[in-house]
Order: C-alpha cells, then sequence, then structure tokens
C-alpha cells in the first residue's frame, strides 16, 4: 500500500493559481525575502580548529595546508582562519551558504484564519493541496525538488547555532540548522519546507500529478475560471481534482471547507 503526506500552498493572486493548477509551477521564496527577519539566520559561532589536519583534511588543504614550507604554511593557515573568523563573526558565512538556495513553504492546515489572511490574500486568493508520496514509489526526477518533498520545520524559543569547527559537519545538520529551525511564534504555520540548493530563487515546474484538490477562499470572486483551470488540469494529468469553496462558520471563529475532508499523513 502506498504511503502519501497531505501538504497545502496559500495562494494570494490569479496568477500564483494559476501556474500551479494550469501550467505545473510554483514559486521558491530565498530566505532573504521571508517575512521573519530570523528565518534563516542561525546564531553563528567560531568554534576550535585544533587538529585540523586530522579532522578534516581537504578543509586542511583549502586554507593552504598543503604548502610544503613550514614557515608559510603556518601564515597561510593562520590568515585563512582568521578571515574564516570575522565572516563567522559578521554573519557572512550564513549569507555565503544562502546565496544560490530558495524555498517553497507548505502548511500542515488547510483552514488557518492567519494563514488565509496573510498568504492567501485576505481570504481571496486559494489554497492547493498536494498529495505526496513518500515511498519509493514517487517519479523519478534529476531535479530533487520536482516531486515536493519537504521537510517539517521545528519550533523553538532560542535560536540554533551554526558552529564552524575542525569537525566536519553533515549535510543534515546543515540542512535541520540553516532551515528548518524557526520561532515558536509561527507554530501555528505547522510548516513543511522544500528545499532548492541552487539556483536562486523563482518559479520552477514540479510534479502535477500531486495536485489532488483546490480550495478557493470565501471572498474569491473567480469561481468560475478557476473550477475552469481544475477541470482541464483534471483531463491533463489524468486523475480528478477537487474543488471546494471555503466560507465563514458562523457559529465560532473558523474557517469551514463544505464537503472537504482532511486527512492525516500515510492515508
Amino acid at each position: 500500500m502506498r504511503k502519501f503526506i497531505y501538504r497545502y500552498k496559500y495562494l494570494p493572486d490569479m496568477m500564483g493559481i494559476e501556474g500551479v493548477i494550469a501550467k505545473g509551477t510554483i514559486k521558491f521564496t530565498h530566505p532573504a525575502n521571508f517575512n521573519d527577519p530570523f528565518d534563516c539566520m542561525p546564531r553563528s559561532k567560531f568554534g576550535d580548529y585544533s587538529g585540523l589536519k586530522a579532522k578534516n583534511p581537504t578543509m586542511y588543504s583549502v586554507i593552504g595546508g598543503e604548502i610544503q614550507h613550514p614557515v608559510d604554511r603556518l601564515k597561510a593557515t593562520s590568515r585563512s582562519l582568521r578571515m574564516l573568523a570575522q565572516k563567522v563573526v559578521k554573519g557572512e558565512m550564513v549569507t555565503d551558504l544562502l546565496s544560490d538556495a530558495s524555498v517553497l513553504s507548505l502548511s500542515k492546515v488547510p483552514d488557518s484564519i492567519l494563514m488565509w489572511s496573510h498568504y492567501a490574500k485576505y481570504h481571496t486568493g486559494a489554497v492547493v493541496e498536494f498529495k505526496i508520496p513518500i515511498d519509493i514509489g514517487y517519479e523519478r526526477h534529476f531535479e530533487t525538488y520536482y516531486n515536493l518533498l519537504p521537510f517539517d520545520v521545528k519550533y523553538s524559543k532560542a535560536r540554533p547555532t551554526m558552529e564552524y569547527s575542525a569537525d566536519p559537519t553533515d549535510a543534515e545538520t546543515i540542512v535541520d540548522t540553516l532551515f528548518m529551525t524557526k520561532s515558536d511564534v509561527w507554530a501555528y504555520e505547522q510548516e513543511s519546507r522544500v528545499i532548492k540548493n541552487y539556483g536562486g530563487e523563482g518559479i520552477f515546474e514540479y510534479n502535477r500529478k500531486h495536485l489532488n484538490a483546490v480550495i478557493i477562499g470565501a471572498k474569491n470572486n473567480e469561481l468560475k475560471q478557476i473550477h475552469a483551470m481544475v477541470k482541464k488540469a483534471s483531463t491533463e494529468i489524468g486523475q480528478e481534482v477537487g474543488f471546494f469553496r471555503a466560507g465563514f462558520c458562523d457559529k465560532t471563529y473558523s474557517i469551514k471547507i463544505p464537503k472537504f475532508r482532511k486527512k492525516k499523513d500515510s492515508e
């Protein structure tokens, strides 16, 4: 039995809605353009570089360790480490690591009042549901972000620390520290992120077969046009894409989506 997760993207306008539904494209954003200035900005720490030659010979070679003359070698490595320390203190190392990256932010919830207001332009936009396979059966593609495989964000009161030292840092730790930890004031978003490591931000193709449903906002006035796009997309990708309209509950401060069923991961 195949395993799936369900993630949602809030879209503010027809340009984004048409891109996702009709064109199979979606926007990735550079961290510098996030609305949270702390996002992707961990605390930087210059750690212990003693024993660098043994612990991280590749880095040792890069900073001058292959220079034959011992005095020249010491000068070169010392100078490189001083420059590195300055970049760490100024936060330039983090900036360098993020320079070519971009992020697609998804959510686990389709009915957040705040998110409909903030990210779907005061309920005039839409939310799309992606049904993302997480087993080995997902479609292979040369672009790792194509299948929208996300990582869940962790929420914390303390900023994570990116420590630079002689010990090599594995890729998973770097991704977790740089991209996947946010202030707990954002916990209501229940965010998951697709990370694109190169090529910067922009609009990129995704696997449109993962498009599972479209929910238009309670104040959206483009119902017929979007419904037509959804029907056409269903035909083109060979599977039905659900179409729903959100509304305001008259008894509680909540969003209702008639006939829409929220799913659990692995359904």
